[in-house]
């Protein structure tokens, strides 16, 4: 069942991968300053990535679905778009 819920999850992250992709670090966010509003703060939204990520997939391994995990993973994407200065 593990091995499912890996698989399951590499497809999420692919789904999503177009924005995660630009990213080589957490601090390819700092990268993002002429697309993210002056008020955003690169720092934050990549903890707030990070943290989304890495308990989306605790949570997705624990209850062997990947909803929790595409939840998590969603709401923090939809977070970070919010500060784009185009949508």
């Amino acid at each position: 069942m593990r091995d499912v819920v890996a698989w399951q999850a590499a497809r999420l992250l692919e789904r999503e991968g177009r924005m995660l992709a630009r990213l080589d670090s957490l601090r390819g966010l700092e990268r993002w300053r002429g697309v993210l509003r002056p008020d955003a703060d690169p720092d934050r939204l990549a903890t707030g990535l990070m943290a989304a990520l890495q308990g989306g997939y605790l949570l997705a391994r624990t209850a062997h679905d990947t909803e929790p995990m595409a939840v998590a993973l969603n709401i923090s994407l939809d977070h970070v778009r919010s500060f784009a200065t185009t949508h």
